[in-house]
């Protein structure tokens, strides 16, 4: 006789039950195979069908999954003996032929196939065939009343080998990672000197030039903004003066003295309550110049661009400008990692994403590229939908997943060269869920780490990505801690603007401790506040005097 192995049962020709003396024992024995009533109603019409149930037979009270009126008591003790609880779970589609594939995931691990092999049919009776063909076969002769018992203990066996805690981990022979010698000079720019000022270092990143270009453009706007509209006699804009370079540099020390003394209001920051008086405040800047200055923010020209413009147009300029600066003053290690990050905002934008697992729900999504020891942003872009998809590069249309083409993109200029022939380990590893992993450069070992008081083994390759995966998630804590941003702002292109001058502190905080000795991102703002106001203040009272 011969059978196809199947998820649940063997499936026999039915020259085998074609004898009509057909005992109770051997109804038993094909129960444990098709879970069913064991009643004597049943076993004769099981006999006059020739051996085998109906084809429209199904049994309601199924001893394994407790469902159903009818269940039998004491049907698990029956059936305990004969029955493997994994297979009776499993609910596979009836079908004849079943292939390697099925037998898989049905054994649960693929590794202990290999311990059920044999030569040929003939000499082994009762086993299996061979893991490799495309149909698993099992042969026995008619007589052979062990043949399901045999089978099920075969199962029942790699169900139990398979159930040990602890995985055993087997050296590959013949790999070797690919350790291939780190060429960059990490670290800050060489212009930069020892013992450098913190605000000298800010200002290289926030440079004159880039201030002259929110001058400009502000002032446009103003002028625009006053032709355009009907400005009240008591309207705030009347008491408008176009700006100058220290007005803004004074406005973005205030951006920092913010993020470290947050106010609900920014009238608060001006008001002569004691409970809320700042005076250092009132005296740089006065509440209608701040507010006519917010107002006038601009970084492009809006007569300049077309009608169908890009989404991010309006901050394009500076944010190209500022990224091009943090990866020309400094060179990230060899680690680095790539992560998405969010940027709260709850205003009116089509490329706004949501996501209800995030503290922050409702944001702007960028991706940015951090060095994963310090969490320096060297590279960053924003998510703008199928139009970031389209900006690629055009000689990344040949990668077919959007993942290849931001990680090729954040990545362009830091990697001088990289070997396509190079072995890759893969990696699988059962922690609550299944991990895995790629590698060319971590070699297959096992190291003992200490987990909740607990010593366990894990891979090398999964100790080294926890080490080293969180970079842009450092940088998010840092940045969050002393935020400058408003999720309420009405123009969002500014609060990116505000989050591009936190990036900025960050960045040069970095720069600094590298430097000279470590100061905090707390111990790093106060300098670049004071010395601001001490030094454009002074220049705007010096105007005012002469004039």
């Amino acid at each position: 006789m011969r059978g196809i192995v199947s998820g649940r049962s063997i499936t026999a020709s039915s020259s085998f039950y074609e004898n009509e003396s057909l005992t109770f024992e051997e109804y038993e024995r094909y129960r444990s195979q098709h879970p069913g009533p064991l009643s004597e109603r049943s076993f004769n019409k099981w006999r006059s069908n020739g051996g085998m149930d109906e084809p429209s037979f199904k049994w309601r009270a199924h001893p394994y999954r407790g469902v159903g009126r009818h269940r039998r008591k004491n049907s698990n003790q029956k059936f305990s003996g004969k029955v493997n609880m994994a297979s009776a779970r499993k609910s596979y589609p009836k079908r004849s032929n079943y292939s390697v594939q099925d037998l898989i995931e049905y054994m649960g691990e693929s590794d202990e196939l290999s311990d059920i092999s044999s030569n040929d049919g003939s000499s082994n009776e009762g086993s299996v065939k061979s893991v490799t063909e495309e149909k698993i076969i099992c042969s026995s002769s008619a007589d052979d009343d062990n043949e399901t018992d045999l089978l099920d203990t075969d199962v029942m066996q790699l169900e139990q080998d398979n159930t040990n805690d602890e995985p055993n981990w087997v050296k590959i022979d013949g790999y070797k990672a690919n350790f291939a010698k780190f060429e960059g000079n990490a670290g800050p720019h060489p212009s930069f000197i020892v013992n450098s000022t913190p605000l000298t270092i800010f200002e290289a990143f926030v440079t004159d030039d880039l201030v002259d270009l929110f001058v400009e453009q502000s002032n446009l706007f103003a002028v625009q903004y006053r032709k355009n509209n009907i400005i009240k006699d008591r309207s705030r804009v009347q008491k408008w003066i176009p700006l100058g370079r220290n007005d803004i540099r004074l406005y973005i020390a205030f951006i920092l003295y913010r993020g470290i003394l947050w106010k609900p209001t920014h009238a608060m920051y001006f008001s002569t309550n004691p409970l809320f008086d700042t005076p250092l405040i009132r005296k740089v800047l006065s509440f209608d110049r701040f507010c006519l200055v917010e107002k006038f923010l601009h970084f492009v020209d809006n007569s300049s661009l077309p009608i169908h413009f890009c989404k991010k147009a309006k901050i394009k300029p500076i944010y190209d400008y500022l990224v091009n600066k943090f990866k020309t003053l400094y060179i990230p290690n060899k680690n680095i990692s790539i992560d998405e990050s969010l940027l709260l905002w709850k205003g009116h934008l089509s490329w706004k994403q949501y996501f209800p697992s995030k503290r922050s729900r409702f944001g702007i999504k960028s991706f940015a590229l951090c060095e994963s020891a310090t969490g320096y942003i060297w590279n960053c872009f924003l998510y703008t939908g199928k139009e970031m998809t389209e900006s690629f590069a055009p000689d990344l249309k040949k990668y077919k997943y959007q993942a290849s083409k931001i990680v090729i993109t954040l990545m362009d200029n830091l990697i001088v060269r990289y070997d396509t022939k190079t072995n890759i380990m893969c990696t699988k590893w059962r922690d609550k869920k299944d991990v895995h992993m790629l590698s060319t450069c971590v070699q297959n070992d096992t190291i003992t780490v200490n987990r909740a008081g607990r010593e366990k083994n894990i891979p090398l390759v999964i100790h080294e990505y926890n080490k080293n995966m969180g970079g842009v998630d450092r940088s998010d804590q840092t940045l969050t801690t002393y935020e400058s941003e408003r999720k309420r702002l009405k123009r969002w292109f500014k609060n990116i603007f505000l989050h591009l001058i936190s990036v900025c502190a960050f960045n040069a905080n970095i720069i600094n401790n590298k430097l000279s000795p470590n100061m905090t991102s707390l111990q790093f703002r106060e300098p670049i506040i004071k010395e601001s106001i001490v030094k454009y203040h002074e220049s705007i009272e010096k105007k005012r005097s002469r004039t």
